[in-house]
């Protein structure tokens, strides 16, 4: 899991922090692949991120490569 995911579905790194209960400067340090103890928080505070994370990855398609689709067909 990246953790450019989880800013763009939680917010910000503090956020980040506050649902995985860890220190904010413990998320500044991860590289963007999350580390194993990370994930396997998110699988125990949070499934329904880790889910979603997965559905995603099975389709081949982030939320940021569905957005401008939509937009071109003239959603919103």
């Amino acid at each position: 899991m990246k953790r450019s995911y989880l800013i763009q579905r939680l917010g910000s790194q503090i956020q980040i922090a506050r649902t995985l209960d860890v220190a904010p400067s413990s998320v500044h340090a991860w590289k963007e692949e999350l580390p194993d103890s990370a994930v396997g928080r998110i699988a125990r505070l949070r499934p329904d991120l880790l889910r979603a994370w997965w559905a995603e990855q099975e389709q081949g398609a982030t939320a940021d490569e569905v957005a401008p689709a939509q937009t071109d067909r003239g959603e919103a």
